[in-house]
């Protein structure tokens, strides 16, 4: 299969599942354990779809190996999905009831979502794009499309700014995502990172304190994106290269 239809068939792959997994059930389903289990049973399907996609197109598979005493060097990286927490915590925002039962559906839904993210973007699009660029620019790529990908969420005209604020930074986690699973060949591991990022920093933290878009906002999470970016290219460099080929790779 040539460069040309490598790609669209990733791009298609990646088009037809988004737009699935974006459909709003919520506006015309209201039992949320109805909305969770269509949601539940489309990403089951969706991720049975994407294996014989994947196999039929010849496209790459996803690959996870063993941990290494030298993969600790992501371990920092779990601070980021707290950010909005810290925010709250630092702004003394006011406490909301627990819904122990929204947390867990939600729990489930952000982790079907996250799977079929992270197989489309890290596993697939950067994998067959570091077949034909280097490593950051096919990092950079990726992570300027993940976030692009978010523009789907714009539903009125009031959510613009949010979504286009959105974007930024799922491309800034799309970047570090990229570069942990480029150096660690293993896509537990930007799994593990994207879904506590969505969990916590959206869900509970929302779900726990009323949450004001205001300076403290702002300042906390720009200094940790910077903070992690420059920490993220460190980890870059300390890393040798790795070969997606090696033998010690299994093939999911």
């Amino acid at each position: 299969m040539d460069k040309k239809q490598r790609y669209i068939s990733v791009f298609l792959l990646i088009a037809i599942l988004l737009l699935v997994e974006s459909i709003p059930f919520s506006l015309f389903i209201k039992n949320i354990y109805i909305e969770a289990l269509i949601k539940i049973t489309i990403s089951i399907a969706s991720l049975f779809y994407y294996f014989y996609y994947i196999r039929k197109e010849r496209l790459a598979k996803p690959v996870i190996r063993g941990i290494r005493a030298k993969d600790l060097l992501f371990l920092p990286f779990l601070v980021i999905p707290l950010s909005n927490i810290i925010v709250a915590l630092i702004s003394n925002s006011s406490r909301l009831p627990i819904d122990i039962s929204y947390l867990i559906i939600a729990f489930i839904r952000v982790l079907g979502l996250v799977v079929i993210e992270e197989l489309l973007f890290r596993a697939l699009l950067l994998k067959e794009m570091t077949k034909d660029y280097s490593p950051i620019r096919a990092i950079s790529y990726q992570a300027l499309i993940f976030g692009a990908s978010h523009l789907l969420n714009i539903s009125s005209l009031e959510s613009i700014p949010g979504v286009l604020i959105q974007a930024l930074y799922t491309t800034l986690l799309g970047f570090l995502l990229g570069l942990i699973y480029f150096k660690s060949n293993n896509i537990f591991y930007p799994i593990v990172l994207h879904f506590l990022f969505n969990y916590f920093n959206d869900t509970v933290a929302l779900a726990l304190f009323d949450l004001e878009w205001n300076y403290i906002f702002y300042i906390v999470n720009i200094a940790i994106a910077v903070v992690f970016i420059i920490y993220g290219l460190i980890v870059y460099r300390l890393y040798k290269e790795d070969d997606y080929n090696a033998s010690e790779n299994l093939d999911i």
